[in-house]
This record gives C-alpha cells, sequence and structure tokens, in this order.
C-alpha cells in the first residue's frame, strides 16, 4: 500500500486474477482485492483498476502495475515507507506473502545477493538459511522490506523454476529505484524517499521506521497504539503529535516529534522505560535509539 487508495503490485498478478495473457496494455476491467493482513476490521475484498499511466510490462521494471481503489479503506494496512534498494548488497530483506492454505500470510527472509534475472536491473535473492520458508507461489507482488533500514526496497516478481520442489531458495525482487525518471517514478514521487515531494502522510523521515517497529514489540507501547506514551511524554513535545488510529503511524508521529527536540530522544526513553522497565524489547530500543540518535544521547541511554 502507498496510501489508503493506492497500490503496487505485479502486472502478472493481475493478469492472473482477470485470466488474460501477458499484454503491454493496461486492462480495463476492475480486480479485487482483500487484505487478509488487516484483521476483523476489513470486510470483504474492495474493487481496483490500474490507474492511467500505471501499467508497466517493459524495462527497467517489467512488471508493475499500480492500482486505485474504487473506496478508500479504513480499516486496511499502513501505507508502506519506501525506499532505494541501491547497489548495496548481502543484506537481510523480510517478505510477507499468501500461499495457498495460509490464509494469514507467511514470512520468507533472504539476502540480497546482486543484480540478474530476466531484467538485469532485477535484485536477485537468496533464502538466508535451510530452516523456514523460502519465497515461492504466493509471494508475487509482496514488498520487500529492508530490516536495516525500515524500508520497502522492491517488489518480488518471480522464483526460480526447478523440477524438484524445494530444491532453490533463489527469487527475484523489482527494486524501487529502478523506476526514477519514468512514469512510475512520478507517481511514487510522493512517497517517502522515492522523489522529491512529500506527502503529509508518507514522506517521513525513512531511518526513523526502525525505531517505530522497535516501539511496535515493546508491548506496554503497542497494546494502546501509542496513547499511553503520548500522556507521558513532556507536554511541550505530546501536544504537536497529530492523532492517528494506526499505531504504525501514531508512533511515527511521535518518533518524529521526539526528534524535533534536542532532548526529544532521551525523553522518549525515559517515558517507554518508565512504562516497560528494562525489558529484552526496552533494551533493544534503546540500543537502536542510542545509534540513530548517537550525537543527542549519551552511551547509557
Amino acid at each position: 500500500m502507498l496510501s489508503e487508495r493506492t497500490l503496487l503490485t505485479c502486472a502478472h498478478v493481475v493478469e492472473a486474477a482477470l485470466r488474460i495473457p501477458r499484454t503491454q496494455q493496461a486492462p480495463q476491467d476492475e480486480v479485487l482485492v482483500d487484505f487478509p493482513a488487516a484483521g476483523r476490521g476489513r470486510e470483504g475484498p474492495v474493487r481496483a483498476r490500474v490507474i492511467e499511466g500505471g501499467w508497466l510490462r517493459s524495462r527497467p521494471a517489467g512488471d508493475l502495475a499500480l492500482l486505485r481503489l474504487e473506496i478508500p479503506i479504513d480499516a486496511g494496512p499502513d501505507p508502506a515507507p519506501v525506499g532505494r534498494c541501491g547497489t548495496r548488497t548481502g543484506f537481510t530483506v523480510s517478505v510477507l506473502g499468501h500461499p495457498g492454505r495460509v490464509a494469514h500470510g507467511l514470512w520468507a527472509h533472504a539476502r540480497v545477493i546482486g543484480t540478474g534475472g530476466t531484467h538485469a536491473e532485477w535484485r536477485q535473492l537468496d533464502g538466508s538459511s535451510v530452516t523456514g520458508a523460502r519465497i515461492g507461489p504466493g509471494f508475487s507482488g509482496a514488498g520487500v522490506w529492508d530490516l536495516d533500514r525500515g524500508l520497502v526496497v522492491g517488489i518480488v516478481t518471480s522464483v526460480l523454476d526447478t523440477p524438484e520442489i524445494d530444491s532453490t531458495r533463489v527469487a527475484w525482487m523489482i527494486p524501487l529505484d529502478v523506476l526514477n525518471g519514468t512514469r512510475f517514478g512520478n507517481l511514487l514521487a510522493g512517497n517517502s524517499l522515492m522523489g522529491q515531494g512529500r506527502s503529509d502522510e508518507l514522506a517521513l523521515h525513512g531511518d526513523l521506521w526502525p525505531l517505530v517497529e522497535c516501539l511496535l514489540a515493546i508491548e506496554s507501547v503497542a497494546s494502546d497504539g501509542g496513547t499511553s506514551l503520548l500522556s507521558v511524554l513532556p507536554g511541550k513535545i505530546a501536544w504537536g503529535v497529530p492523532r492517528q488510529n494506526r499505531p504504525r503511524l501514531q508512533l511515527l508521529y511521535v518518533v518524529r516529534r521526539c526528534d524535533e527536540f534536542e532532548e526529544g530522544p532521551a525523553a522518549l526513553i525515559a517515558a517507554v522505560r518508565g512504562m516497560e522497565g528494562e525489558t529484552i524489547a526496552m533494551e533493544r530500543f534503546t540500543r537502536l535509539a542510542g545509534r540513530i540518535w548517537s550525537h543527542r544521547l549519551s552511551d547509557d541511554g
């Protein structure tokens, strides 16, 4: 999801849903989009269409479709922060796919190895271990989450097809940075790190997202979506935090607001520690905050 009405997936996923052959022309028919990870607040699929200019079946990407939902979703997934993959290799990513008979999704981990695949711009993903799930059927169109940076940096597009089941853990993704300079790059320009524009929800300090993920792992913070945390932050910080009913975005607004004050990082750590105590999750958050805000935090947090 790029916004509450816009999402990015693979073109071949749309073709399969419509039961049509590969086409260079954007399909005009509607597809149904479901959100199995959204939980009980989401009832049934939503109709969507390929938006104008949102069909990319040639290089550099070769297999992308941008869809617009007929109606916004109130209880759906949060918009994803996106960023460039760049030329880095060896870093770990995670992907949530929806293979058959796994109603609520399946996580797989992999490492970005280098370029290759059907298009020279694609990036190869190798399974990071011999155990756990592999990227396979049902993962096409899934966002590739950079664990270090807390950003979606690509879209899963294909897997290495071999005769033996589970004989390979090789897949490929389309890195989002190949879209710069294309019509897709313009469409994504408002989303965080993909372009120069900024939108009200999505252009939000990509380097702070890992802190948000750490906060979501702290039960005392995540249980009410950050409401209690706001109540114990210093007033001059808390009053300027936009209220949001989506926990991930609410906590991002909290972290971003704390980042605006010299004493903000220390105040955030103190507030979370007062709620959580000295748990393992708290220790992880403190370590990460110390790395991100090293110029404003002492070694002892």
